[in-house]
C-alpha cells in the first residue's frame, strides 16, 4: 500500500511512501537472518521538484542541474547533509542500510526488485561500456515492471542512493583512484573524513553481476561528495 504524504508528515511533497512489513528478511550475499522493523519507504527516489520545494522554504542553495524543467527526475549532485537536511525537513530520515536491502529485495533476498533472473529493460543501468558513455538519468517514475516486492521503484540503477551507513575509506591504491575522482573538493580529500556507502547502482555504472549493486554494502563515498549520479530517497517509521 501506499501512503500519500499529506497527513503523516510536518509538510506536503509531491512523494509518496510504500510499507514494508516488519519482520525477519535475508540480507546481503550470504543472505543473512535480519529482523527489520516495520517502516516506510520513499516510492522513488527524491525529485527535482521536491527538493526545490525545500531549497524554497528553507533558503538553502539548490544543488547543481536542479531544475523545474526536470521536476519529475530525481535531485542528484546532493551530499548526505543535504539528503538528511530534506528528510528531516519533510518529517522523515534516510533509510538504514538494512532498510534500504529489504525494501529492494523482499524478506525472502531476492536477486532483484522484481524477482531471480535479471532483465536489463527492468531498470535504468547500462549493459556495458558502450551503452554507458550515452547513458542519461531517467524520471524517477518509469521503470514501473521492476518495482520492488513493496511497491519501491529505482531501488536498481538510475541513481545511487545515500543511506545512513558510515563506510571506512577505500585502502591504499584505491584511495589515491578517489583522490583523483575527487580532486575538486575543497579541502582535499582526506582518509580521516566521513564517508558513508550509496546503494543499487546508477545509469552510467557497468556491473556484469548487477545483484550486487543490491547485496553488496554499497559503493564508499565522501560524506561531502555532490555526484551527477547520485541521490536518495527518505524513510521513517511506522509507528509515526
Amino acid at each position: 500500500r501506499d501512503i500519500g504524504v499529506t497527513g503523516v508528515q510536518t509538510c506536503a511533497l509531491p512523494i509518496y511512501m510504500v510499507y514494508v512489513a516488519g519482520g525477519e528478511a535475508l540480507l546481503g550475499a550470504k543472505l543473512n537472518r535480519v529482523f527489520v522493523e516495520s517502516f516506510y519507504i520513499d516510492k522513488t527516489e527524491v525529485t527535482n521538484q521536491a527538493f526545490l520545494g525545500f531549497c524554497h522554504a528553507t533558503g538553502r542553495t539548490p544543488p547543481e542541474g536542479t531544475g523545474l524543467s526536470l521536476g519529475d527526475y530525481p535531485v542528484v549532485n546532493v551530499t548526505i547533509d543535504d539528503a538528511r537536511s530534506f528528510c528531516g525537513w519533510a518529517g522523515k530520515r534516510l533509510p538504514t542500510a538494512e532498510q534500504w536491502e529489504k525494501a529492494a529485495r523482499g524478506q525472502n533476498g531476492q536477486l532483484y526488485p522484481w524477482g531471480s533472473n535479471f532483465e536489463n529493460s527492468l531498470a535504468n543501468l547500462p549493459a556495458d561500456d558502450s551503452a554507458a558513455r550515452s547513458a542519461k538519468l531517467a524520471p524517477a517514475t518509469p521503470y514501473e515492471s521492476g518495482k520492488s516486492p513493496y511497491g519501491a521503484l529505482n531501488m536498481l540503477g538510475n541513481a545511487w542512493e545515500w543511506v545512513n551507513a558510515p563506510a571506512p575509506a577505500p585502502p591504499g591504491k584505491e584511495f589515491q583512484e578517489y583522490q583523483r575522482i575527487f580532486r575538486n573538493l575543497v579541502p582535499p580529500l582526506s582518509a580521516t573524513e566521513p564517508f558513508y556507502h550509496a546503494r543499487g547502482g546508477g545509469y552510467d555504472f557497468v556491473n556484469e553481476t548487477p545483484a550486487d549493486l543490491l547485496s553488496d554494502p554499497g559503493s564508499p563515498l565522501p560524506a561531502r561528495a555532490r555526484k551527477p549520479d547520485v541521490g536518495f530517497r527518505c524513510a521513517m517509521d511506522a509507528k509515526n
